[in-house]
């Protein structure tokens, strides 16, 4: 992922979560979205191969 990219993701990321702490509920459910290139330069090429990718 280019840095351009990265920084775009990032910045919409602190957006959102700055909106969502203004809502007036008790609870708010979040949900993880990764692209697979992060997951995989996140990870490794060792745990890679151990998961069959």
């Amino acid at each position: 992922m280019s840095r351009r990219e990265r920084r775009f993701v990032l910045d919409t990321n602190q957006v959102t979560s700055k909106q969502n702490l203004n809502i007036p509920y008790n609870v708010i459910a979040l949900e993880r979205l990764e692209s697979s290139q992060m997951r995989k330069k996140k990870n490794g090429k060792g745990c890679n191969r151990m998961l069959g990718s």
